[in-house]
């Protein structure tokens, strides 16, 4: 009866415990360097996966997200790739001699 009561008081602890710390999910840091108004991909991007409560809302942003995105700035190694820090590209297309079209991609 005891060992029962044990086991039921640890299973709960265990419990409890894990869901204090949460899930895991996938950010992406600079492997080394990245200069300024680079596009983006997957070699220059190192996969870390941190428990979710400990990445901010802008850093939960997948691989296709940030492919083809790029920095304003220069990123040190290690750092952490957000959404925020990055912008899509922009491209100037001449429709006519007096007039200009924007789009982003």
């Amino acid at each position: 009866m005891l060992a029962a009561l044990v086991f039921g008081a640890m299973s709960i602890y265990v419990k409890t415990i894990q869901s204090q710390v949460g899930d895991f999910i996938t950010i992406y840091e600079a492997k080394d360097e990245i200069p300024p108004f680079t596009s983006l991909d997957e070699t220059l991007l190192a996969k870390k996966r941190v428990r979710k409560r400990w990445a901010s809302e802008s850093a939960q942003v997948s691989l296709n997200a940030l492919q083809g995105r790029r920095i304003g700035f220069t990123v040190e190694a290690g750092t952490t790739i957000s959404a925020t820090c990055s912008f899509p590209t922009l491209t100037l297309t001449r429709t006519n001699a007096k007039s200009r079209s924007t789009s982003i991609q």
